[in-house]
């Protein structure tokens, strides 16, 4: 009876909310209707106005997510970037920035999400330079990466729920490279832009494709014709990037990049999806200042332009500089 499912239907929703959150609860309610509406509205239920229609209902389909995911955040705001304390806190940010950033694109046609950080809490992203270095950032990206591919894979508590993982490396990586991977990052399949990708990830919506540490044209053009199929596609601190590597609609899962003043680690610029980009101070841990993706990427490109938050870093860092003269 009505009464009977209803008795059901209210502890199973109070399970998914606990389980899903309510944005996330939210935006898959109201996506199933907007997309019952409009495969009704574009009469896909008639074979022969399927193919008809089908292009008219895609683009409404993708208006309609948009409008929800508008609502979404207004209602269920994103929590303010913080300082992580540890890598491992960094590395749960930058995983749930990643999920959210492959769930939910800036553009829904183009699922090409960047994850940018320091792998070594002492150095920066490429190492000093010393064959020392680069090994130790080699293995903290393996090991980030394998801890991501986990996070993707299995999402509920290790039930394997998640979406198939591919792991490709760059047509730069070496023998070791290859070889850590295989060994550490189990839940993924392994491939090499070198050697290609198979015919069965491309366009492919239920699968994630990571490229580990991208350093070539070659890695970068095969990863945006990949995104171009459908295919989620995450660049996984990626380097030697011109202005045509990574563009503009692709989506920044999160962003990591201490900013220096007078020398020392002054500040910090912070994203993680889908919460703006944030500048904090290093000392006091305070919001100096928050952008847009409009406001502080370089035109047609997904490149933070750094100079505005540099400047803030260094303001806030002469004010306290006065203040402690003038005790």
């Amino acid at each position: 009876t009505k009464v009977e499912s209803a008795h059901i239907q209210r502890p199973i929703m109070a399970v998914v909310t606990g389980i899903m959150g309510p944005a996330t609860l939210l935006l898959l309610s109201l996506g199933l209707v907007a997309r019952v509406d409009s495969f009704d509205a574009a009469g896909v239920h008639s074979s022969a106005g399927r193919g008809r229609k089908r292009t008219s209902m895609l683009r409404r389909r993708q208006h309609d997510l948009g409008t929800v995911g508008r609502i979404a955040l207004n209602l269920f705001p994103p929590k303010a970037p913080k300082i992580p304390s540890s890598s491992q806190e960094r590395d749960g940010l930058a995983i749930s920035g990643v999920k959210e950033a492959l769930n939910r694109p800036r553009d829904p046609t183009f699922p090409l999400v960047e994850v940018d950080f320091p792998p070594l809490d002492a150095l920066n992203k490429l190492g000093d330079g010393s064959l020392r270095s680069s090994i130790q950032v080699e293995d903290a990206n393996v090991a980030f990466a394998h801890k991501l591919v986990k996070g993707i894979f299995t999402p509920f508590g290790g039930l394997g729920l998640g979406p198939s993982v591919s792991l490709v490396l760059s047509s730069s990586a070496g023998q070791s490279l290859a070889k850590k991977a295989e060994s550490k990052v189990k839940a993924a399949k392994i491939y090499s832009v070198r050697g290609g990708l198979p015919d069965e990830v491309k366009g492919s919506k239920d699968s994630v494709c990571v490229f580990l540490t991208p350093s070539s044209q070659l890695d970068y053009k095969e990863a945006r014709q990949l995104a171009e199929t459908g295919t989620k596609v995450l660049l996984l601190n990626g380097s030697f990037k011109d202005a045509r590597s990574v563009p503009g609609n692709a989506t920044t899962g999160y962003f990591l990049k201490p900013l220096t003043y007078n020398s020392s680690v002054a500040g910090y610029l912070i994203r993680a999806y889908p919460s703006r980009w944030t500048v904090l101070d290093a000392v006091s841990k305070r919001e100096l200042g928050s952008f847009t993706d409009e406001e502080i990427l370089v035109p047609m490109t997904n490149t933070p332009d750094l100079r505005a938050s540099a400047g803030l870093v260094a303001k806030a860092f002469d004010e306290r500089a006065i203040q402690e003269r003038s005790r």
